[in-house]
């Protein structure tokens, strides 16, 4: 729901408000004196923070209240835990780290206590991101939650309870120093120590740092003021076309990297022409403008061309007053002039970092190398899925590799043809759908009922060779900023180089595959070469001469090629020795070698065979070629064969050359037979 209006609204000292805040106060004195008091102090200091830190008035009042209320989640956390004289258990802790979220829902009952609630929900993060319960880091924290973080620590840590005594003072502040940066914001903790009368390290900055920082904490005052998570601040550049300059949350990380084209914002179309502030409510999540995604958000439309928008990932924002809006967005504008420099080349350095990765990924396939480009975009472009797949060809489809965050299709079916319509799709320009729930036209799988957010896929190289898609999912709803874009393409151009070579070098092991097989292979027959021969026997030589394997040889001569090849023709005698070669083959075993050793001879190691066994096989070889020539339409084929052992104290050679002398001893026994070597 949206809506465009303006309001004003206001809290008396003895509203409502107040009065529920009064009793949530009393039901903690009297469920925890120690949270009372606990309480009671943070408040003094968090006070003093804030004034040091220049919150208006206003920021003021809802700091002392979410500093008063911070801890009234521990009403849902039972008595033996909070009173607990020990340490707590992991279940115990895990019962206690509810607490914030129990907090937030007993006031966001209460009307009017809707920033109050959020802030309490966030008075445990980290700096860092490793706090609950959302995890939030940095500026993503709100202001207000930050300060009553420090500061309640702080005064957790000089008081006594149940589980321990009050930590000496100095031994506190020495926590505070220690943590700034990592558990605390280190601004906040200079503050603190300032307030406690303590001495803070002193950092210079230059001019530029100043008013930058100076910039960021004044927007994120005004943030915490709305009650928002993200702030950001867009100017017209061009006819139709607003840029976004600067913010707070995601409106900082994506500073100078959102352009909103007029045709395609709705929201952003009708607040600047009806010149009115407009509310935003939605069911779930949903998109506001460009690639920020959010449950609730405010657009303010301002002077100098200038619209501020204001968003929550929840309902923060619901109902929240357009008139205070309005002049937090008048002060917000009046901050920012253009994208500072530092974030101009922090972005640099992103793309610089993110091609990188790319050009320094080494892999031994194709595929392993598309996977390791994948994985590096979605971590580079924080997405949830990456895919990349070389383009197909006539002969064969393409090689795919990819990678999970969180989200994949439901199948790599899917997947396929999904990267496939991709493909087609970004030879005319990069696919960008950053709003997957008004697309109607996305892959099958990857729709926003699949979870889909926002899907953006381009080719890599020029000429192309592949295609890269990255995803956005749930549950981290956003689009891809021009950053993003940027990011992506320069991945894509490292990714060309990387892609080539792994490419070349697979064909180049395959080449050296197929010759290696050719070198190997008798090109006639389909049998092991004789170099492939010459090897088998070294191989088994040494083989024999450490295992003492028993091992025979055959010499199988094929008789009267050459007469076939006189009468009949050369495409007859072919036919022959294939003929031989087939027969030999399906005589023997697998660990058994059959090769063509000359133009009409064959040899064949028997692995594990004595000559007894050798002759068995001949016995088989006689057997089947009897077979093979009464076969209708068969041509005669006779083979002379001679066997041979290697025995211990024999070699390979020496039965080669026995097994030779035993065939030519059986050829020329033939009735008939012509002696080709003495007439040679």
């Amino acid at each position: 729901m949206a809506t465009s209006e303006n309001c004003g609204q206001s809290d008396q000292p003895d509203s409502p408000v107040e009065a529920v805040l009064a009793a949530l106060t009393t039901a903690l004195d009297s469920r925890d004196q120690c949270t009372s008091a606990h309480s009671q102090a943070t408040v003094v200091l968090a006070r003093a923070v804030g004034e040091r830190l220049g919150l208006g008035a206003d920021a003021l009042c809802e700091l002392e209240r979410i500093a008063a209320v911070h801890d009234v989640g521990k009403l849902g956390v039972p008595t033996e835990i909070i009173r607990k004289p020990a340490p707590l258990t992991e279940h115990e802790w895990e019962v206690m780290r509810r607490h914030p979220a129990i907090g937030q829902r007993i006031l966001m009952s209460v009307p009017d206590l809707a920033w109050v609630a959020r802030a309490v929900l966030h008075c445990h993060e980290r700096w860092d991101g490793d706090g609950y319960p959302a995890g939030l880091a940095g500026a993503e924290i709100p202001l207000t939650s930050r300060i009553v973080f420090a500061c309640d620590a702080y005064q957790a840590m000089v008081s006594d309870r149940p589980y321990r005594p009050a930590m000496d003072r100095v031994d506190a502040v020495g926590e505070l120093q220690t943590g700034a940066g990592s558990q605390f914001d280190p601004q906040i903790v200079e503050t603190l120590l300032a307030v406690l009368g303590e001495e803070a390290p002193q950092v210079s900055f230059a001019p530029r740092d100043t008013r930058e920082r100076a910039q960021a904490l004044a927007l994120g005052d005004i943030a915490t003021e709305m009650g928002a998570v993200d702030l950001f601040v867009f100017r017209k550049s061009t006819p139709g076309m607003y840029s976004h300059l600067a913010g707070i949350g995601r409106g900082d990380r994506w500073a100078g990297n959102i352009e909103l084209d007029w045709a395609d914002e709705p929201y952003l179309r009708e607040t600047v022409r009806s010149d009115c502030v407009m509310c935003i409510a939605l069911e779930g999540t949903g998109r506001i403008v460009g690639p920020y995604y959010a449950g609730s958000a405010i657009i303010v439309p301002c002077s100098d061309e200038t619209v501020v928008v204001f968003g929550d990932p929840g309902q923060a924002l619901k109902g929240a007053c357009t008139k205070r809006a309005s002049e937090l967005a008048t002060r917000a504008a009046a901050l920012v002039y253009d994208v500072s420099a530092a974030k101009r080349l922090a972005d640099e350095l992103e793309v610089l970092d993110a091609v990188q990765s790319i050009t320094t990924l080494g892999a031994e396939d194709v595929e392993t190398t598309l996977k390791g480009v994948a994985e590096r975009a979605a971590q580079a472009l924080s997405c949830e899925f990456g895919a990349a797949m070389t383009l197909p060809t006539g002969y064969e489809p393409g090689v795919i590799g990819w990678s999970s965050h969180g989200w994949e299709p439901a199948s790599e079916d899917l997947l396929v043809q999904a990267m496939n319509r991709l493909i087609k799709g970004a030879t005319e320009r990069p696919v960008l759908y950053q709003d997957a729930a008004s697309s109607n036209d996305l892959p099958a799988g990857f729709t926003r009922e699949e979870g889909v957010s926002a899907i953006h896929a381009r080719l890599v190289g020029n000429p192309a060779v592949a295609v890269l898609a990255v995803v956005h999912a749930e549950p981290r709803l956003r689009g891809f900023t021009a950053l993003c874009q940027r990011v992506a393409r320069g991945i894509c151009e490292g990714a060309d180089v990387v892609v080539r070579r792994a490419l070349a070098q697979e064909r180049l092991a395959a080449d050296s595959e197929r010759l290696a097989q050719r070198l190997h292979t008798d090109a006639l027959t389909g049998v092991s070469s004789r170099a492939a021969w010459e090897e088998t026997l070294a191989v088994e030589e040494l083989h024999r001469g450490r295992s003492g394997a028993i091992s025979s040889l055959a010499i199988v001569d094929l008789d009267e090629l050459k007469l076939v090849n006189d009468r009949e023709g050369r495409a007859a005698g072919d036919e022959l020795l294939r003929t031989c070669a087939t027969l030999l083959a399906e005589n023997t075993r697998a660990t058994d070698v059959i090769a063509r050793i000359g133009g009409d001879e064959f040899g064949a190691l028997l692995r594990y065979s004595d000559e007894e066994a050798a002759a068995e096989w001949c016995r088989r070889l006689s057997e089947r070629l009897k077979t093979l020539n009464t076969s209708e339409g068969s041509r005669a084929l006779t083979i002379s064969v001679g066997i041979a052992q290697a025995s211990a104290e024999t070699t390979i050679g020496d039965a080669l050359a026995l097994a030779d002398r035993r065939m030519y001893a059986e050829k020329i026994a033939r009735p008939g037979s012509r002696d080709t070597r003495a007439a040679n």
